[in-house]
């Protein structure tokens, strides 16, 4: 069993990591059970009471499986597998805050091998468990090859011949979608997902070819929330209220999808003379919401995802600007953050 996480905080924490580790901690314990919307046979568990019947009905079933695996590992004391509450999101999920992260793991050990019962008859026929994922970008991938990412053995390969274990890599997109790119473009960003922060972080770490050419890696953070109807921020999709609008061109004529691409671009935010559309990152709109999302958020800041290794939680450097001509350190050392050790087991 991965050891437990603290669930106080050291009295000397520093502030400007309390939040991070606050959230991790948070996260190891919540699982997310998404649905099929057109499934009858999930409730949509949004009162109160039909949530707390939900949560009732889930540990009786979480406590006969934790009876079963207590038999199995005759282990004694008998582990106890509890959901201290469940959340109905809108986007058809339900969002399960554990007891413990431990509670976590053998609820998705519980999900994994046992989905067909329990997931299945709890939630009903379409839900289904989704682990974490840790997302990283591939830049200058060759795209001009047979190199497809949509294709399972094609990431497969790419960990054979990068020396990875299997599984390094859950699945991968492109970035860019492939009618909007350039008629002579070589290269194109992958974005790329793996199981567990360690995962991620070795890909961060390692020196990783596709097709015989060395890809930069970086760790996707956080961006503002835009919405992909309207292009403004604050809200997503679902929750929109303004009319369409085009992110490359800003036509109220047309969507993002069944944009020409020799239509000229257009930024909704920066106005009509803009010579980037929408979603460019180049927005000065974009830049400035990035730098107030990054002073929030220190992860962001954070070229590895934080781990219980305490060599992951560095930052860094500020960008050099003209005010400050000096060269920071490429990295903080460990040995000046004011943190502990933080235990966490991977999900």
């Amino acid at each position: 069993m991965a050891p437990s996480l603290p669930h106080t905080f050291n009295a000397n924490f520093s502030p400007h990591f309390a939040c991070t580790q606050q959230r991790l901690l948070q996260a190891a314990r919540t699982i997310l059970i998404p649905y099929n919307s057109t499934d009858t046979t999930v409730a949509q568990h949004q009162s109160l009471s039909n949530l707390s019947n939900l949560c009732i009905k889930v540990n009786k079933a979480l406590e006969n499986l934790d009876v079963i695996e207590s038999n199995l590992e005759d282990t004694q004391p008998r582990c106890s597998t509890i959901v201290s509450s469940i959340q109905h999101l809108a986007h058809n999920a339900f969002l399960l805050d554990m007891d413990s992260p431990e509670s976590a793991i053998r609820f998705k050990k519980y999900a994994v091998e046992s989905s067909s019962t329990f997931i299945s008859l709890t939630f009903g026929n379409s839900a289904f468990f989704k682990p974490k994922e840790y997302p990283i970008i591939f830049k200058f991938v060759p795209c001009k090859d047979d190199f497809n990412p949509s294709n399972a053995d094609h990431p497969s390969l790419v960990e054979k011949q990068n020396g990875l274990e299997q599984d390094t890599v859950s699945w991968a997109h492109w970035i860019k979608r492939l009618d909007r790119r350039a008629a002579n473009q070589s290269f194109a960003s992958l974005k790329v997902m793996c199981p567990s922060p360690e995962r991620a972080n070795l890909l961060l770490q390692k020196h990783i070819f596709v097709l015989g050419h060395r890809v930069a890696i970086c760790k996707d953070i956080c961006e503002p929330i835009c919405c992909n109807r309207c292009q403004q921020y604050g809200h997503i999709r679902s929750k929109c209220p303004n009319g369409k609008v085009c992110a490359y061109c800003a036509s109220l004529d047309h969507d993002s999808l069944h944009c020409s691409p020799n239509y000229p671009p257009c930024c909704v935010l920066c106005g009509l003379s803009s010579t980037h559309n929408s979603i460019s990152w180049k927005c000065p709109i974009f830049i400035t919401k990035c730098t107030a999302l990054n002073s929030k958020s220190p992860k962001n800041n954070m070229p590895l995802f934080p781990t219980n290794d305490l060599s992951t939680w560095v930052l860094a450097p500020p960008k050099l600007s003209v005010s400050s001509p000096t060269p920071s350190p490429l990295l903080v050392p460990p040995s000046t953050l004011s943190i502990p050790p933080l235990h966490y087991p991977p999900l």
